[in-house]
C-alpha cells in the first residue's frame, strides 16, 4: 500500500518530527504541574497512560478511515535468492 510518493518524503519526516516535537515540549510542564498539584507521581502516570491511550485511539482511527474499513491486501512477495559473494576485498 503505498501512502504517498518517494518525493514527499523529506516533508512527511519534517511534518511528523514537528508534532513530536509538540509533545516533547509541551508534555514535561503539564506533568510537573500535575505532579506539584497532586503532589505525587501518580496522577503523572495517569496523565502519561491516558496521552498514550488517546494515541493508540487516534492511530487506530486513522489507519480506519485510510482503509476505509478494509483490510489490506497482502500479496505475495516473490521468492529473491540472494547469491554472496565469496571474494575477499582488501583495502589498502
Amino acid at each position: 500500500m503505498e501512502m504517498s510518493n518517494m518525493d514527499d518524503v523529506g516533508r512527511l519526516t519534517g511534518m511528523f518530527l514537528s508534532c513530536l516535537s509538540v509533545g516533547a515540549l509541551i508534555g514535561p510542564p503539564i506533568s510537573g504541574a500535575i505532579a506539584d498539584a497532586t503532589g505525587g507521581y501518580k496522577a503523572v502516570g495517569c496523565y502519561a497512560g491516558s496521552c498514550v491511550l488517546v494515541s493508540l485511539g487516534m492511530l487506530c482511527l486513522t489507519r480506519h478511515l485510510l482503509l476505509k474499513g478494509g483490510r489490506i491486501n497482502h500479496t505475495p512477495l516473490p521468492d529473491i535468492v540472494v547469491r554472496l559473494d565469496t571474494r575477499h576485498i582488501s583495502l589498502k
